[in-house]
């Protein structure tokens, strides 16, 4: 149990081939025991060997094989990119990881969640330019939740993997899409941002040449363009 970080992601959704045995294979030696005294975790996970930081973004995992690696209650760093469902995931967050997960890049819907709570860096993936007000919302409110210091946005590539876009301008066809009742995302978590004065970071990255040239890691740093102080 000497391994603490293993990263075994890639490109793309269902592109690797780690899958729910992978998962389990990680679970079977690579851990150390469960520590659920949540009050204790945080001081215990800092002498105990095993893995700590985990990256599977790209693999075909699915949303209970996540909740699996999370009641492992051990992880402070957990990328597992774009899923199917989010199902379930940020409940058992709540319960099992809360104690010392800091880092967490994962789909976007799970702040869709109810139980969505916040981690000290949390990073969304395919993050839509414009959504609908629901969902718009949901991802401005991660802004001042409890707990989130840095909210990093990876905006979901263009259909055509062009990835066209201008940070001062509105984007094209956006003009159509808040006709038909969509939001613009990034504006709503800047006005977020302004109405509450957050003193958290906040970071968008936008992959202008598609998924072939991205680089991802169990760190969560995304080669790309990069826009703070949103």
């Amino acid at each position: 149990m000497r391994v603490k970080e293993v990263d075994v992601g890639c490109g793309g959704v269902g592109a690797g081939r780690v899958g729910e045995r992978g998962v389990e294979a990680l679970l079977g030696y690579c851990f150390a025991p469960p520590v659920y005294d949540t009050t204790a975790a945080g001081a215990i996970a800092g002498v105990v060997t095993g893995l700590t930081k985990v990256g599977v973004s790209g693999n075909k995992i699915s949303s209970r094989s996540v909740q699996t690696l999370l009641r492992t209650t051990r992880l402070a760093s957990l990328d597992v990119g774009p899923l199917e469902s989010v199902d379930g995931i940020m409940a058992t967050v709540r319960i099992y990881s809360i104690a010392n997960l800091d880092y967490l890049r994962i789909d976007w819907r799970v702040v869709l969640d109810p139980a969505f709570v916040g981690v000290g860096r949390l990073v969304l993936v395919n993050v839509p330019s414009f959504a609908s007000p629901r969902a718009a919302r949901g991802i401005a409110g991660v802004v001042g939740t409890e707990g989130v210091r840095v909210l990093e946005l990876e905006m979901e590539v263009g259909d055509d993997g062009s990835g066209d876009f201008s940070f001062f301008e509105e984007e094209a066809g956006g003009r159509e899409r808040e006709e038909r009742g969509d939001v613009n995302v990034l504006s709503s978590v800047a006005k977020r941002k302004r109405e509450i004065g957050w003193r958290g970071r906040v970071r968008v990255v936008r992959d202008l040449a598609g998924g072939e040239s991205t680089e991802r890691g169990v760190s969560g740093e995304m080669w790309g363009v990069v826009r703070e102080g949103v």
